[in-house]
């Protein structure tokens, strides 16, 4: 009796990266749960114990320990129906949710929770590093898969376990060259929009991508991610009138810039 009061906090670390669990949720279930129960329950189960039989409380007790023993195999299923994905929130994650999300729930009745996250390789190597690896599916840049891949941190990924093309195609056959990574497998192919106020501009207006880099003939702050891969940009200029971008036209500057 004393090790089974004892035994929650014996596997405190476990069961908190087992479920996922705060140290506030794990307080709950170990502090408040269980006062709650045993307070509650102690003194009619003592004065049952001066009235009935000892025999039929033991049986009535295991039979209710052995009922909530099996539902936590239902609670194992309905966790089997749910998947993580962290991904980078904003609009691109609501188009996988259009896109790849929705399809996949109806077709399976998997529920799919997306969690949002500046760059998801962050959390990734923190979850991995505490332990406690909350998140199912991890939409990070090649780069970063590649790295964490080799830290360990990643499961790798045989390609024969991944469904065939619609026309029979086998999955190592059927992605561009480069997509299929030890760990990773590649969903998108994405660059580098740039856009100009056309406020700011009387007369000639940027055209191609060079005019970006001009900044003689066209002066102005620019902006560019932190992170630039050296991709072929494509020029868009803003109309404020209607709020929407058009392309013009675009031209890669440099064949070894090419992404």
């Amino acid at each position: 009796n004393f090790l089974d009061r004892q035994i929650i906090g014996i596997l405190a670390a476990p069961l908190k990266a087992e479920f996922g669990l705060s140290d506030s949720q794990f307080g709950l279930l170990g502090g408040i749960a269980f006062a709650s129960v045993y307070s509650t329950l102690a003194i009619p189960l003592a004065w049952l114990a001066d009235r009935v039989s000892r025999v039929t409380i033991m049986t009535g007790a295991l039979a209710v320990w052995s009922g909530f023993t099996a539902l936590c195999g239902v609670a194992f299923g309905a966790m089997a129906q749910e998947v993580n994905v962290v991904s980078w929130g904003g609009a691109y994650e609501v188009s996988q949710v259009e896109a790849y999300n929705k399809p996949f729930t109806a077709e399976t009745g998997i529920t799919v929770n997306m969690i949002a996250a500046d760059n998801p390789a962050t959390p990734l190597r923190a979850q991995v590093e505490a332990g406690n690896v909350t998140g199912d599916v991890f939409d990070v840049e090649v780069s970063d898969a590649i790295r964490l891949c080799d830290e360990g941190a990643l499961v790798e990924i045989d390609p024969a376990d991944l469904p065939s093309a619609p026309d029979g195609t086998a999955a190592a056959d059927d992605f561009v060259p480069g997509a299929l990574q030890d760990c990773a497998v590649a969903n998108i192919v994405w660059g580098t929009v740039i856009s100009f106020n056309t406020t700011k501009f009387e007369g000639e207006t940027p055209s191609t991508a060079a005019d970006f880099f001009d900044t003689e003939t066209f002066p102005g702050k620019r902006g560019l991610p932190k992170n630039p891969r050296g991709r072929g940009p494509r020029l868009c200029q803003a109309g404020h009138d209607q709020g929407r971008y058009r392309l013009v036209g675009g031209r890669r500057p440099a064949r070894a810039a090419a992404g």
